[in-house]
């Protein structure tokens, strides 16, 4: 049996391997539904279409600006000394230079201390002409990973540049991928080691194991709380990174929400099993 991020590498029902991408074949209404809220996520004002730069402050102060030398990084047409954020232990006081800067709805005009998930709003110099129509603002997110703590800028320029018409690949879905499965406990204590794109490993309490068979061969996939009582699997499989630029670091899939009732004997423990809820 295999199992955690091992998901039927060899074995692939179908073309699941040799689908092409920009399909023109019509989808049906529900997926066509799917694939146009996906579009216009990436490409909002503030989807992830939107993102510039993640950058990471160091103990001191740090540049955010448009400058060649500034150690957080703005879009050029912003002030190339926007603000100081100063990186103390753990904590984070932004400063206000040259740029006007807007959190929670007011303009800040002294050193502030912000906290993780804060969102700086940073507009335009005053010397340059004004839109013919109101800009949306560039956003700076506050973010913290581990004992990290960094700046993701979000530009709506650079999401509204992009084509949601040409640059994503699609694939038509393959219905043999559409299996039955079960959801059964996890063993006692059990965590799976998650790492990101930055090196960082964390480990994440399994909440279930997602049990199916491909060409009479059993796997299993580990599930994680995905918040709001949905389940978060991650896996991989060998065509990860293989087709047109599709992601080479795994592949989720996020479920529905679940209530946990009772179910079958669990050695040790409460009985336990997952239930899905009904639709919201």
């Amino acid at each position: 049996m295999k199992q955690s991020t091992d998901s039927a590498a060899s074995q692939q029902p179908n073309h699941a391997t040799g689908a092409e991408p920009f399909v023109n074949e019509a989808p049906d209404a529900q997926l066509q539904a799917w694939r146009d809220l996906y579009a216009a996520k990436l490409s909002a004002d503030y989807g992830w279409w939107s993102i510039t730069t993640l950058d990471w402050l160091e103990q001191g102060d740090n540049l955010l600006g448009s400058a060649i030398d500034a150690k957080l990084h703005l879009p050029p047409r912003l002030a190339e000394r926007a603000a100081s954020l100063n990186l103390a232990g753990d904590t984070v006081t932004l400063t206000p230079l040259d740029a006007k800067i807007v959190v929670a709805g007011a303009p800040v005009t002294g050193p502030t201390q912000v906290a993780a998930g804060t969102q700086l709003f940073i507009g335009e110099s005053d010397d340059d002409p004004a839109p013919l129509e109101p800009r949306p603002e560039v956003r700076v997110d506050i973010t913290y990973r581990g004992d990290l703590v960094g700046v993701r800028v979000r530009d709506p320029q650079a999401a509204a540049s992009r084509d949601p018409s040409s640059e994503i690949a699609w694939f038509l879905p393959d219905g043999a991928w559409r299996l039955p499965a079960v959801l059964l406990p996890p063993q006692s204590e059990e965590e799976v080691a998650i790492t990101n794109r930055i090196g960082q490993t964390t480990m994440e309490r399994v909440v279930g194991r997602v049990a199916f068979e491909v060409t009479d061969e059993r796997y299993e996939l580990l599930a994680t709380q995905g918040g709001k009582g949905k389940l978060f699997i991650n896996f991989k499989d060998a065509t990860n990174g293989t087709r047109n630029g599709t992601h080479t670091g795994c592949r989720s899939i996020s479920t529905g929400a679940f209530l946990i009732s009772a179910c079958g004997p669990s050695p040790g423990r409460r009985p336990r099993c997952y239930t899905p809820r009904a639709p919201e």
